[in-house]
């Protein structure tokens, strides 16, 4: 789930629909249906769908949201801001902070957001692990790229 919350900054290159599609379902099965709730207002609200889709969506939402309320089972892990100045509280599925505005790049093992100084740089493709992860997947190559860790 958290890799699919990662696509909404993809949003420019990839589908909108798709991106939030896939959010919406990842967000159902992992019963966070307040983020599954948000994702099915903005399929909802998508300007070049048809009056057929949308009925869709909203017909889909009320049944899924009669059924489970729109909160998480779930709650959120919550960490402070890794920024010094910041004493903002971040949760494990934000990108960046709502505060001071602090991006939080993805680890490519686990799709968390790299809060921790412990994280690993592909020599390859440049993209970052956190180093528990790694150890934890006992792996010896980039999820990423496959070049050797």
């Amino acid at each position: 789930m958290k890799t699919s919350m990662r696509l909404i900054e993809y949003e420019k290159e990839l589908q909108t629909k798709d991106v939030y599609s896939l959010v919406a379902l990842s967000c159902f099965f992992n019963e966070c249906y307040k983020e599954c709730s948000k994702a099915f207002v903005k399929l909802e609200r998508l300007p070049d769908i048809t009056a057929k889709e949308r009925e869709s969506y909203e017909l889909l939402a009320v049944n899924l949201f009669s059924r489970h309320t729109p909160l998480d089972k779930q709650p959120k892990k919550e960490a402070n801001c890794p920024k010094k100045d910041c004493k903002a509280r971040i949760t494990e599925y934000d990108i960046n902070c709502k505060e001071c505005g602090s991006h939080y790049s993805p680890c490519i093992a686990s799709g968390q957001s790299i809060l921790e100084k412990e994280y690993y740089t592909c020599k390859t493709c440049k993209h970052k692990a956190l180093e528990s992860e790694l150890t934890y997947l006992k792996l010896k190559h980039c999820p990423l790229c496959h070049g050797k860790i």
